[in-house]
């Protein structure tokens, strides 16, 4: 089960590592800019389709408990 506070706590405790890592490559500053930037996005976007998906499932759920009283 989806828990919005659960997937947060994960982004969150994911966060530093994947930062640590990223700052440990051999890269230009620019770059690694480019890294931070680039996983933060692809995370929020997961959490974003997520929470999408949820909100669509309940409110299919709720139209078919309402269709059925």
């Amino acid at each position: 089960m989806f828990s919005i506070p659960k997937a947060i706590d994960q982004i969150v405790e994911a966060f530093i590592p994947e930062m640590e890592r990223i700052s440990e490559m051999h890269e230009s500053e620019d770059q690694k800019e480019r890294h931070y930037k680039a996983w933060l996005r692809a995370t929020l976007q997961k959490f974003a389709e997520e929470v999408r998906h949820i909100e669509s499932r309940n409110k299919a759920q709720d139209t078919g408990k309402n269709g059925a009283s």
